[in-house]
């Protein structure tokens, strides 16, 4: 072979190979695009993963030069929040890359969205409106009300916007709509406050009202994700509080009562001291309320001789026994000291009881008995002495 055909050869060949390497590497496939509240998202699938593989991102918009990012395999999908500018409409496209080749781009027309309501993209973006509150009225109207579409997606707003978004003041104007159920008219309201609130007329409170509310805010289309509804207006009566507040009371008197007898039953008897327990005597101490034996024998003394003894005079007492110089006469009487001993003794052993836990009251009562019997003594003397003297 001739040397000079040979450099030919191989110039061929590397540019066969070039060609090869390109149509080899393949682009992605099922692009697609997710776009709602201000959240973008971009996926795709690849059906041959291998190392080094990278994926370009390209967006293009109506008012800026296109950008490209770069997402690594495994990752097939790309965050596009940051492109939802109203006043843009944008076309995205996604291929593969490795070792500086780059497959066709996919899909090839790319994929257009925007958040305008009335562009003529593939693909239109909207807004949730946030929870409407209605309720029913007295003065037959529905009053309605919720927060300010620009304050819930903020967040998601161009830098320079996000300042501008958060004061109340600067609020984008938000205009609606609402229709009541089965109703062909619709009243219009705008709002440009933290908290939208309006009242909607109607013909009876006492019925339910569902609305329909759509709205638009910086050429954006807000839409209600359901129907909001309100409850019939009850009519004014009596409260539930009246018969409850007086059966819980009833119920907690009755706990009460219940856990106090409870209580008492359960508790154990308390006993007090033994010096204070005066009705509970064992067999072994004398009972003091017993009555005292207030029986005695007469003593009959006669005289041993029919004269006196002694002579009396009128001046003298015979009754008393005494003389003229206060002297008692009269001669002892042995049975009636010994009675006056025995009843001594008695008292003696009564006293010695005492100690066994007799009160105030019971020795009263024995001291009046032992006087009576004294007395009684002293007459049974007086009489003795009269029978062995007598008046001549």
């Amino acid at each position: 072979m001739d040397s000079g055909v040979i450099p030919y050869i191989l110039i061929l060949l590397c540019c066969w190979t070039h060609v090869d390497g390109t149509t080899a590497l393949q682009p992605p496939t099922n692009v697609t695009l997710h776009c709602h509240n201000m959240q973008n998202t971009l996926q795709w699938t690849y059906d041959q993963p291998s190392n080094g593989l990278k994926f370009k991102v390209t967006v293009s918009s109506t008012q800026k030069e296109p950008v490209s990012h770069f997402v690594d395999s495994p990752n097939m999908s790309f965050d596009l929040s940051k492109f939802s500018d109203s006043s843009n409409d944008y076309m995205v496209q996604v291929s593969a890359v490795k070792d500086g080749q780059e497959s066709e781009p996919a899909p090839e027309e790319g994929i257009e969205y925007s958040y305008f309501k009335d562009a003529q993209t593939t693909v239109k973006c909207s807004l949730d409106l946030p929870l409407v509150y209605v309720i029913n009225t007295e003065n037959n109207s529905l009053h309605f009300n919720f927060t300010h579409p620009g304050l819930v997606y903020s967040t998601s707003y161009k830098p320079e916007r996000k300042k501008r978004y958060n004061s109340q003041v600067n609020l984008p104007e938000f205009t609606y709509q609402i229709q009541l159920t089965n109703q062909k008219w619709s009243h219009d309201y705008y709002c440009a406050k933290s908290v939208c609130a309006a009242t909607y007329p109607v013909q009876d409170s006492g019925k339910s009202y569902c609305l329909n509310i759509t709205g638009e805010m910086e050429k954006m289309l807000v839409q209600a994700t359901q129907k909001y509804c309100s409850k019939p207006l009850k009519p004014a009566g009596i409260s539930p509080l009246v018969y409850v507040i007086p059966l819980v009371l009833v119920l907690c008197a009755v706990l009460i009562i219940g856990g106090m007898w409870v209580f008492k039953k359960i508790r154990a008897p308390t006993s007090g001291p033994n010096s204070l327990n005066f009705h509970k005597r064992g067999n072994n101490q004398p009972n003091h309320n017993e009555p005292i034996n207030s029986h005695y024998s007469p003593i009959n003394v006669e005289p041993s001789s029919p004269d006196p003894l002694l002579p009396t005079t009128p001046d003298q007492d015979t009754s008393s026994g005494l003389t003229g110089n206060g002297y008692d006469s009269r001669p002892r009487i042995e049975g009636g000291e010994n009675e006056m001993e025995g009843a001594a003794g008695a008292q003696g052993m009564s006293e010695e009881g005492y100690t066994g836990g007799k009160d105030l009251e019971e020795e009263e009562e024995i001291e009046k008995e032992e006087e009576k019997e004294e007395e009684k003594e002293e007459e049974v003397s007086s009489h003795a002495y009269e029978r062995r003297n007598p008046v001549v």
